[in-house]
C-alpha cells in the first residue's frame, strides 16, 4: 500500500519457522498517477538460528548428511548452492557461524562468493571451510585468501596435489590443541586432489 507521501506501509507475516521462505510479488502504484506502476519479486527468509550450513559439494559425493548429523539437535539453516547458486549476502550475514564445504568442486569454487564472505567476516561472523580444491589454479592468489583466510598460496606448481597423510591439531587452538595427528583416508573424497597450504599470521601453523 502506498501513502500519498510516497512511503510504503504494511505488516509482516506471523513468526515463521527457522529457514522458512516466502516468495512475494510487490506492485507499487503512486497515488498521484494510478496509470504508472512497478512490480518486483521478493523472497524473505526466516533466520532463527546462529549457524548456516552451505553445501557446495555438487553431490559428487553428497556429504550433506554428515554435516547435518554433526549438528545434532541444534537448529541450523541450510543452503545448497547446486540447487540455487544465488546465495543472498543478507541471508549469509544474518548468521553468526557458517560451515561451508566444497567437496571435490573445482576450480575456484569459493571465488564467486568472496564479497559475501568478506561481509560475513567483517561483521564478526565465523567461518569454517572444508574442501580439497578450494585454491586450485589462481583461486589461492586472491586478496580474500591472503588477507581474510591468511593463507599464502605459492601456486599449483608447488602446492597443488600435495596430499597430507595426517590431519593434526593446532597448538594454540582452544578446541583442537593436543589433538593427535589423525590419519586421513582419501577414499572419502571420491578422488584425491588435496593441496598444501601455508598459513600466515595471525593464523597458527599446525603443530609438528
Amino acid at each position: 500500500v502506498c501513502r500519498s507521501d510516497g512511503g510504503v506501509k504494511g505488516s509482516g507475516p506471523a513468526p515463521a519457522a527457522n529457514d522458512a521462505r516466502n516468495a512475494t510479488r510487490l506492485t507499487a502504484t503512486p497515488a498521484a498517477d494510478p496509470s504508472v506502476s512497478g512490480t518486483a519479486a521478493m523472497t524473505t527468509f526466516a533466520v532463527a538460528s546462529d549457524t548456516l550450513l552451505v553445501d557446495e559439494d555438487g553431490n559428487t559425493p553428497d556429504v550433506a548428511a554428515t554435516y547435518k548429523a554433526a549438528m545434532g539437535s541444534r537448529p541450523y539453516g541450510y543452503w545448497d548452492l547446486a540447487a540455487d547458486p544465488g546465495l543472498p549476502q543478507s541471508y549469509l550475514t544474518a548468521h553468526k557461524n557458517v560451515v561451508w564445504w566444497t567437496g571435490n568442486t573445482y576450480p575456484a569454487p569459493v571465488t564467486p562468493y568472496e564479497a559475501e564472505l568478506k561481509a560475513l567476516l567483517d561483521g564478526g561472523g565465523r567461518l569454517m571451510m572444508s574442501g580439497q580444491d578450494i585454491l586450485d589454479q589462481a583461486a589461492g592468489t586472491t586478496t580474500f585468501v591472503r588477507d581474510y583466510l591468511h593463507i599464502r598460496w605459492a601456486g599449483p606448481d608447488t602446492q597443488k596435489d600435495k596430499p597430507p597423510t595426517t590431519v593434526p591439531g593446532l597448538a594454540a587452538h582452544p578446541v583442537l590443541r593436543g589433538w593427535p595427528a589423525n590419519p586421513f583416508d582419501p577414499a572419502s573424497l571420491d578422488g584425491d586432489s588435496r593441496d598444501a597450504i601455508t598459513p600466515t599470521p595471525p593464523c597458527t601453523p599446525p603443530r609438528p
